[in-house]
């Protein structure tokens, strides 16, 4: 048992360090350049307080996000962590803001979204296809693993976005990576397809600013977030009080 404990800690310090830290809006360009500019395959996921729990629950999961290419800071929850631990929390990278921006300066690429269901999927790929983004195959988020490793095969996408909720979209981003032929970037968006068509408001600015945009969250949706941000969250804070002994420790 302490030798599990030691290795999950081990683990999660390793994730932590994974994260890329992006100060300011010079570092979050040269990383929108790095982006497009890659030849080979790139995973991009997020790190949430969520994704932190079930990374602490989850081994295989854990290993999905270690595996990532670029691991971007996501939330409140995640600041707090890191001034916690004396490290520097940056700019919150949250999905829903800078997915957007990632597609305006992919555009043009042939881009699929795989997540959600109808009409919210549709609804996004039309409102995509007025800003002049390229869509070549929608699919929803409740698909078998094999039917999007086809239709990867048969849209020839240049980037991938999955909107199916943690772990599915993860493990399943680290398997469209091994199977691609070309380069693609795949990237685990979460609720993104949601918010881009409009099933989800965003939270006033007032909120995100104050790092609030949970609790307008919890508000829409009460019933399925409540255990993710209540219970959640007293986990979340039960762990990093932990990884804040240790890391004094030494």
């Amino acid at each position: 048992m302490r030798e599990n404990e030691l290795n999950r800690t081990a683990q999660i310090f390793g994730l932590l360090n994974h994260v890329v830290v992006v100060a300011d809006e010079a570092m979050e360009k040269s990383l929108l350049n790095r982006v497009g500019e890659e030849k080979k395959t790139l995973t991009i996921f997020f790190l949430n307080a969520h994704a932190f729990n079930l990374a602490w629950d989850d081994e295989p999961f854990a290993n999905a996000l270690l595996g990532s290419d670029i691991l971007l800071r996501d939330g409140i929850g995640m600041k707090v962590l890191f001034k916690c631990l004396g490290r520097d929390a940056a700019k919150n990278m949250n999905g829903t803001d800078f997915i957007p921006r990632l597609l305006l300066h992919l555009k043009g690429r042939r881009i699929a979204l795989w997540g959600t269901h109808e009409p919210y999927l549709s609804i996004a790929r039309d409102k995509l296809l007025a800003d002049g983004h390229n869509i070549v195959s929608l699919a929803n988020g409740f698909e078998d693993t094999d039917a999007y490793l086809a239709q990867l095969l048969d849209c020839a996408a240049d980037v991938v976005v999955l909107g199916m909720g943690m772990p599915k979209q993860e493990i399943l981003a680290e398997m469209l990576r091994k199977e691609a032929k070309e380069p693609v970037i795949i990237i685990a968006g979460g609720a993104i397809i949601d918010f881009i068509s409009d099933r989800f408001a965003r939270a006033p600015l007032i909120w995100r600013r104050c790092g609030l945009e949970w609790l307008f969250r919890l508000k829409q949706e009460p019933v399925r977030l409540a255990g993710r941000y209540l219970k959640g969250g007293l986990r979340f804070a039960c762990r990093a009080i932990y990884l804040t002994w240790k890391s004094r420790l030494g």
